[in-house]
């Protein structure tokens, strides 16, 4: 009985995910129409400002259609390097959102850390979360800039997300919130969330698979902080 549950629930979470995958690809099909109308706007304008401004705009269009592949859930569950996916999510963010709002995204990561790829997609919404808060939420008094690092050890990967922001006066969960916290509880983690005067930390930690920990490399020296990618 126990195994038929366990079978009834992976039956549900593979058709949630076609769903989801089912909405995301119609979301494609709107921003490659949308790059298309742009093209055709500035090939048929006469003016040099209008086509510079469409051109424009479609550049930011196809960052955030980058942006919005990074997050596309995998069709299987093979092994993954959660550092490689989380490299490629933080460049499509930082030219999708960051560089036109004047914000700098700064990334630490160590050599591979290797998770199945349902587990991999998960964390890296909860950090794209993170990384859309932090933008939108804290207050820059200069150019802003928001840090995000990981690393895994003893069992456990943590991945620290934290802003040089003054936070908002009051605290008050959305549905974003909501949204990391239920992406955390998949995963069998946690976050743990420090607000204070020169910025905001939050810290998600997840266990790894016991049948992930004989796949992961030998301890390496975490990379310095850099930032993703340039203005």
């Amino acid at each position: 009985m126990t195994e038929r549950r366990s079978q009834s629930e992976v039956g549900r979470l593979e058709s949630e995910m076609l769903y989801v995958r089912e909405v995301l690809h119609r979301i494609s099909n709107e921003y490659t129409n949308a790059i298309s109308f742009a093209h055709r706007i500035a090939a048929n304008s006469s003016s040099q400002e209008a086509k510079a401004a469409a051109e424009k705009i479609t550049r930011h269009l196809y960052a955030l259609a980058d942006a919005h592949r990074a997050l596309s859930p995998p069709p299987g569950d093979e092994l993954t390097d959660l550092t490689e996916n989380l490299s490629r999510l933080c460049r499509a963010m930082t030219s999708a959102w960051l560089i036109p709002g004047g914000i700098t995204l700064q990334l630490a990561v160590p050599g591979p850390i290797y998770l199945r790829s349902k587990s991999c997609w998960r964390a890296c919404l909860i950090v794209s979360e993170l990384i859309r808060n932090a933008s939108i939420h804290a207050s820059f008094s200069d150019q802003g800039r928001i840090a995000v690092s990981i690393d895994v050890a003893l069992g456990r990967v943590t991945c620290r997300v934290s802003d040089d922001g003054s936070p908002a006066l009051t605290y008050v969960p959305g549905v974003g919130t909501r949204l990391v916290d239920a992406l955390a509880s998949e995963l069998q983690g946690s976050v743990d969330r420090q607000f204070g005067e020169t910025g905001a930390k939050v810290v998600l930690s997840f266990p790894l698979d016991p049948i992930m920990l004989d796949e992961q490399p030998g301890p390496r020296r975490q990379t310095p902080s850099r930032p993703v990618c340039e203005a």
